[in-house]
Formats: structure tokens, C-alpha cells, sequence
């Protein structure tokens, strides 16, 4: 028998747990287990690490020991998370990553604004960088990264396309879209169960 997948849902710039509703809402239905925190301060301020600490201690807090989960993550969120799999020994619990509007290659509109984290989100960034180089690690989660071509806060929309990733473009008018879809929630429903259902058949193997 399938256990419950846990689930844990990161939001993005500006965001709090609560911008993930409609996701949580839509997966609940299926049976996941979820588990969504909330990252202080996301005002672009503090480093992307700062965060990945905070998204630790959240899950050691809130999961147990031996529990493994995937991660679905909304824009900058994505970026928090890789930097927790990559450079936190994440990636020994994780068993795949989804990200929504991520800018895995950066967005041209950080360099408006001043602040840690928005520095790191600027293209050529060293944070950026740094993950580029041990980005590969992450093959072996299968991750996904959905975007959409008409993305306007993330410029150009073509830095959500990840190299280590299956990305899928999804037209959609804004980029907090991504998260109320239900063709988005269709294909992150598809991955997660794929994604569950070969781990536990290798595991019997």
C-alpha cells in the first residue's frame, strides 16, 4: 500500500504560508500530508540562506526524524529550497522538487531593489552561482520546474527554464497563476505520484 506523501509547500517574495492555499487545498483532496511554513522576513532583505535555515529548522521541527517528503516551491521559494537540498544535506530526505516561477537564472527586476536577497536574485549573482556548480547533485530528485511565458516578474520568463529540470510552460496571465491553476495542480498531482510510485517499488526491490 502507497503511504501519504508529505508535502512541503514553500512560498516566495512577499509571501507568506497563506499564498499556497489553493494548492494546499487542491492536494489535501488527494490524500498528502502537508506542511507549509512561514519564512521571516520575505521582503527581499534577508540572504536566500538565511531562509534555507529557517526552511530547515521548520522541518526538523515539524517532521520526524525518518520522515522523507518533496518540496513544491512558488518563485523565490525555489531558490530557498535548492539552496536547503544543496547546501543543507537537504537532498538525504527530499524525494523530489517542484517549482513554480522560480528564477533559477535570476530576474532582471531585482537589480530595482536593494536588500541581500534581492542582490542574489540579480543574474550572475555568486548565490546563484554557487547552485549553478552543484546543481547536477540534484538529478536524481527528477525535479520539475512549471513557468509561464507570460511571467512579467520574472524577466525574462526564460530564467525559470532550469537545466537540471523537466520544464513545462503553462500559459497563464500572471505569475501568482501558477499557483490557482487547475492544470498546474494536475501536472504537480502527476509528478508527485509517479514520482512516489517508483520510489517505493525500488525501495521493495
Amino acid at each position: 500500500m502507497i503511504k501519504p506523501l508529505n508535502l512541503v509547500l514553500v512560498h516566495g517574495l512577499f509571501d507568506s504560508s497563506s499564498v499556497m492555499k489553493p494548492l494546499r487545498l487542491a492536494l489535501e483532496t488527494q490524500g498528502f500530508r502537508m506542511f507549509a511554513p512561514d519564512l521571516l522576513p520575505c521582503d527581499g532583505s534577508a540572504s536566500i540562506a538565511t531562509l534555507a535555515a529557517e526552511l530547515r529548522q521548520f522541518i526538523q521541527k515539524h517532521l520526524a526524524e525518518d520522515d522523507t517528503f518533496s518540496i513544491v516551491a512558488f518563485s523565490m521559494g525555489g531558490l530557498v529550497s535548492r539552496y536547503y537540498l544543496q547546501c543543507l544535506n537537504g537532498i538525504s530526505r527530499t524525494q523530489t522538487l517542484i517549482t513554480l516561477g522560480t528564477p533559477h537564472n535570476g530576474s532582471a527586476l531585482a537589480f530595482f531593489r536593494t536588500g541581500e536577497g534581492f542582490r542574489e536574485l540579480r543574474q550572475g549573482s555568486l548565490l546563484l552561482r554557487t547552485l549553478k556548480e552543484t546543481e547536477d547533485s540534484l538529478r536524481s530528485l527528477y525535479p520539475l520546474s512549471i513557468y509561464t511565458p507570460f511571467d512579467l516578474m520574472i524577466v525574462p520568463y526564460t530564467s525559470s527554464i532550469w537545466r537540471v529540470a523537466k520544464n513545462v510552460s503553462v500559459a497563464l496571465p500572471i505569475h501568482c497563476s501558477l499557483l490557482s491553476s487547475p492544470k498546474v495542480h494536475g501536472l504537480i498531482f502527476s509528478h508527485l505520484l509517479a514520482h512516489q510510485t517508483q520510489s517505493q517499488l525500488l525501495s521493495l526491490a
